[in-house]
């Protein structure tokens, strides 16, 4: 159940799920299942009005920064820069 700003952490953890599994070298079928179901939980978010589109784009986009400075590099990393 969403409520509050629950969402906000729910989104959070999800992508650093989904940042681990594409720059942790996983494999290609867990990455894409776990983006297709990030995918799916933000787009609901933005279809019930919890945050508009380019908001949430920008808060993905400063996860993403976030998890790329404080993950210690991998080879998955290295081959994504």
């Amino acid at each position: 159940m969403i409520n509050g700003k629950g969402w906000k952490v729910k989104v959070s953890e999800l992508l650093n799920r989904m940042f681990e599994l594409q720059y942790g070298g996983s494999s290609s079928t867990k990455f894409r299942w776990m983006q297709g179901y990030t995918d799916g939980y933000i787009q609901a978010l933005i279809d019930m009005g919890f945050m508009p589109e380019n908001a949430m784009l920008e808060m993905i986009r400063s996860e993403r920064a976030t998890f790329l400075d404080v993950q210690p590099e991998s080879e998955g990393m290295k081959k994504a820069a």
